[in-house]
């Protein structure tokens, strides 16, 4: 589906390392990577993606370190951004809950905001595929499939994320129990475990 107005992803690389720009090449949007000032080595390939795609991608260096450090500039800038480009739709691409709370108050004063964990559950990225295609036999080798696709760190690390990321890579077309049925599965084949505190790890 055509995207009708600008489409700005704010990326939090302190908290998601997998960034699949290959995804929105070509595409009406803007793409800020924050980088933390400890975060030592970014991987080549994603720097040279970034600079094949200058007119897409920004990548701005944390200003400091400390607890929500860089949550704060990414407010500062998703403000700065809704200021100049009121009619752009804004994502957060993060796992920290603080966003939600933003992402309500932008909604609140009738401003488009999004939050997301990877880039495959983009809003925009979720309803141009067609998941609905996915038999129910197939649905978790299709999952599998995508996992293996993330780096282990921007994997969901918790239960509840993985059902919400799963939910995201069907577009969000599946039914709570068809979703449950999908990590239930993976439980099942030993892709999954869920242990202490509902913490998830992989075997893939």
């Amino acid at each position: 589906m055509p995207l009708t107005r600008q489409n700005w992803v704010l990326v939090d690389y302190e908290n998601v390392q997998n960034i699949e720009l290959d995804l929105v090449a070509g595409m009406p949007v803007h793409v800020i990577l924050f980088i933390g000032q400890q975060q030592k080595s970014v991987p080549v390939a994603l720097l040279t993606k970034a600079l094949a795609m200058k007119e897409q991608v920004t990548v701005i260096e944390s200003a400091g370190t400390g607890k929500n450090a860089m949550d704060f500039q990414i407010a500062f800038h998703a403000g700065r951004i809704t200021e100049a480009h009121p009619e752009a739709y804004v994502h957060f691409l993060s796992k920290d809950k603080g966003f939600e709370v933003l992402v309500k108050h932008m909604k609140s004063r009738k401003l488009f905001a999004d939050q997301a964990a990877s880039f495959a559950a983009l809003r925009f990225l979720a309803a141009k595929a067609e998941f609905k295609v996915v038999p129910a036999a197939d649905r978790a080798e299709h999952v599998i499939e995508r996992l293996r696709k993330q780096t282990p760190a921007s994997r969901p690390r918790k239960k509840r994320t993985l059902l919400s990321s799963v939910a995201a890579m069907f577009g969000k077309k599946l039914a709570t129990g068809e979703v449950e049925s999908v990590v239930q599965q993976l439980i099942a084949n030993g892709t999954v475990a869920v242990g202490q505190n509902d913490g998830v790890t992989y075997s893939l």
